[in-house]
């Protein structure tokens, strides 16, 4: 019986310290609004050819097909909701002749658990998941 709580309370204590999965949050809200306010500039020279909606969820579906094929991501993983403990990213599109331009589209990923940014653009996706994967995994869940 001794060494079944002794076995016990090993396994317990393990899992205190078993380190958790990195998870980011796409702040979709925060995407609308940008992409609603690349639209109205660019309707100056040309209207966008898209809902602010749309482009949004175009950016972050061409974000997250190229998290899933970049093995840097393995091990990060999405949430459906914000929270302290989590990274959160946001995208702010912009637009020229009516389309989104990824070269100029700009990403930032936020440590909501303190002051972490970091920041890139969309030009090369692989490039853009590689170094948000390799920050969120090297933060992991430390200090939040």
């Amino acid at each position: 019986m001794r060494a079944f709580l002794v076995a016990l309370m090993l396994i317990s204590m393990s899992g205190c310290t078993a380190k958790h999965r990195p998870a980011i949050w796409i702040d979709e809200t925060k995407d609308v609004t940008y992409a609603k306010a690349a639209c109205e500039v660019a309707a100056v020279a040309r209207p966008c050819t898209q809902t602010p909606e749309t482009i949004a969820f175009n950016v972050e579906r061409d974000f997250r097909s190229a998290f899933l094929q970049n093995p840097t991501c393995r091990g990060v993983s999405f949430t459906d909701e914000s929270d302290i403990s989590k990274w959160a990213i946001d995208f702010k599109p912009a637009i020229e002749n009516g389309e989104v331009n990824y070269a100029q589209t700009e990403w930032r990923v936020v440590n909501a658990g303190s002051d972490g940014v970091v920041s890139g653009n969309l030009k090369d996706l692989s490039s853009a998941t590689t170094n948000i994967c390799t920050v969120v995994k090297q933060q992991g869940s430390k200090g939040r």
